[in-house]
């Protein structure tokens, strides 16, 4: 995980934008650039006064059905999981050790490879975290194109989550605190932490 500022942030959603709609929908670079920008200048609304993480490169319906799984996992349903997701059991065990890994790799703990005990609902919850913010990164989009190009609302979501997607492939892990609704540029961002 790295510390980014709210404009390169804001710069990666603009760029997602650009290429899912040129690549995709084959919208002239200049109309996708300023969908991009009502977007980024949207979200930096949205997210205001927040420290936003962008989640490891999973696509939202997978991470969808991950925390699904993990809600339902009791340490003892392997077999009942695989079937009831069409999956592995294999596969239900590292979904879950993931769920768990990523979540400790977010405290950042590993002095020494501790061995505490995780707490389940933690997890639940940090998992819940991410899929609200490429939930947020979907919808939010949705509605700027929906707003600037004649794309029905079906089009419009598929973009949205192809959007979520690409950040989650291309920015994981990255995070930022947005101030104020406002881009700042990369000499007013300040330290992450208040320092500066």
């Amino acid at each position: 995980m790295g510390a980014t500022t709210q404009k390169e942030l804001m710069d990666g959603l603009m760029e997602a934008v650009v290429v899912t709609l040129t690549e995709r929908q084959h919208v002239p670079f200049n109309t996708a650039c300023r969908v991009g920008q009502a977007f980024a200048d949207r979200m930096s609304f949205v997210w205001a006064n927040g420290v936003i993480r962008i989640p490891k490169g999973i696509a939202y319906n997978t991470l969808k059905r991950n925390k699904a799984l993990f809600d339902d996992f009791d340490g003892n349903n392997h077999a009942y999981l695989g079937r009831k997701y069409g999956i592995s059991i294999q596969r239900v065990y590292t979904i879950v050790k993931e769920m768990r890994q990523a979540y400790v790799d977010s405290l950042q703990v590993d002095m020494f490879n501790d061995k505490s005990v995780v707490n389940p609902q933690d997890v639940s919850d940090f998992i819940a975290a991410d899929l609200l913010v490429l939930a947020d990164i979907m919808d939010h989009c949705s509605v700027c194109i929906r707003e600037r190009l004649t794309v029905n609302k079906e089009q419009a979501d598929v973009l949205g989550e192809e959007v979520a997607n690409y950040m989650s492939a291309h920015w994981h892990g990255q995070f930022a605190y947005v101030r104020s609704g406002k881009q700042e540029t990369v000499d007013d961002q300040g330290d992450l932490f208040g320092a500066g």
